[in-house]
């Protein structure tokens, strides 16, 4: 019997040959500023993300190396449960305020009732400080943190709201500290302004828990 002159035979279309395998995509990572402000260009929807090109877009568009304004709401709550908190910081506008009601989302504004917190970046900067500081004796030991987030749904702009987008988002919120912890529910209204290297920066975020009007305990972190 004559041997098969095809049997050791390796090539395209041949039946031994092997076709090469496609390397799965790999995610690139966030990369952290040199100068310690929040500079982590966001290169993991680059690929899903259209490239800008001529002509206007409309508010809340997505370009090469930006975030969706969905995304960037989910990448505030990974900063924060890294403690990451230069990095978070850096997400607020010059003009930008963290805002708690005490009466939760029935509150109209802040300027007529009280509120849990009212902070603006200052006031933003002196608590990142005091989380890094050695001496901050509420740290010891250091508090961590978990957001279960919904997903971010948009609201409509405000009249004059120009380019900013408004989006809600459902949360629970795990505070750990030691043995002990705390549960908080409610929901975030960030109001987004384009700027900063994601493409966004928080102008407001407003935290309506749901039972801000009832006694709580110490919150450490921000929610």
């Amino acid at each position: 019997m004559n041997p098969d002159p095809n049997a050791n035979r390796v090539g395209p279309g041949s039946p031994n040959s092997v076709r090469p395998e496609t390397p799965n995509p790999v995610r690139p990572e966030l990369v952290e500023g040199q100068d310690g402000a929040q500079a982590e260009l966001a290169p993991r929807l680059r690929q899903a993300q259209p490239e800008r090109s001529g002509g206007g877009g409309g508010a809340g568009q997505a370009y090469a190396g930006h975030l969706t304004p969905e995304d960037f709401i989910l990448h505030e709550a990974e900063l924060l449960d890294d403690r990451r908190w230069d990095g978070w910081l850096a997400l607020f506008a010059p003009d930008g305020r963290y805002w708690i009601p005490l009466q939760g989302a029935a509150q109209v504004d802040a300027g007529t009732h009280n509120a849990l917190a009212l902070e603006d970046r200052l006031l933003l900067e002196l608590r990142v400080k005091r989380l890094h500081s050695p001496r901050a004796h509420s740290q010891h030991p250091a508090s961590r943190c978990q957001h279960v987030l919904q997903a971010p749904r948009r609201l409509p702009a405000a009249a004059d709201g120009g380019d900013t987008v408004r989006l809600r988002t459902a949360f629970l919120y795990v505070e750990s500290r030691g043995p002990q912890q705390v549960l908080l529910a409610g929901h975030c209204v960030h109001t987004l302004v384009p700027g900063g290297p994601l493409g966004w920066l928080i102008r407001e975020k407003r935290v309506n828990l749901l039972d801000a009007g009832q006694p709580l305990p110490a919150i450490q972190l921000f929610v």
